[in-house]
């Protein structure tokens, strides 16, 4: 093989293992509050549509102060949140219905959340998500209906994630 087009196989391979790969998706820890009820009205839904158990409203509390406001529970212990890294996920159905959260994973400082119903099961609606890198929530109910909303560590966005953000803010007044 002449010289000329193995230096250029060399060199092509080279700078192919100097690309950095993306960081593999990590999965997002929660836990699921239980005896707490969520105070309408209080916050604005940052998503809302149909799903099998009914209409529902999805809120994203980052604040602790509105958390205190909005949130209590029947054993009186304060839903508290670590600033700046957690924050509540509330899905409020227009029937008696239960929710699922699917797919929490994290990449690139974006949270995916897929929002499942489920019409037999009772329970709670309120989540406690570890926020601890996200930069922005993706909520998806289904592939056309999804919501961007800023996640607990938004300051200091990447430019491409903050036009992200408000391009679907844009899109959606």
């Amino acid at each position: 093989m002449p010289l000329k087009p193995l230096i250029s196989i060399l060199a092509l391979a080279a700078l192919g293992a100097c690309r950095q790969l993306p960081a593999p998706p990590q999965k997002a820890g929660y836990l699921l509050l239980e005896d707490y009820r969520f105070h309408q009205p209080c916050g604005q839904p940052v998503l809302s549509g149909n799903m099998p158990g009914g209409y529902y409203f999805a809120f994203v509390l980052t604040d602790s102060l509105q958390v205190a406001d909005c949130v209590d529970s029947s054993n009186r212990e304060p839903a508290v949140l670590r600033s700046g890294r957690d924050f509540l996920l509330i899905l409020q159905g227009s029937r008696p219905c239960a929710f699922d959260l699917q797919g929490m994973e994290l990449a690139d400082s974006i949270l995916n959340i897929t929002l499942a119903a489920d019409t037999v099961a009772r329970g709670a609606n309120i989540w406690k998500i570890d926020g601890e890198g996200v930069k922005l929530i993706r909520l998806m109910a289904d592939p056309l209906h999804y919501a961007y909303v800023p996640g607990p560590q938004w300051d200091g966005i990447a430019p491409g994630l903050e036009s992200l953000y408000r391009k679907e803010r844009s899109a959606g007044d």
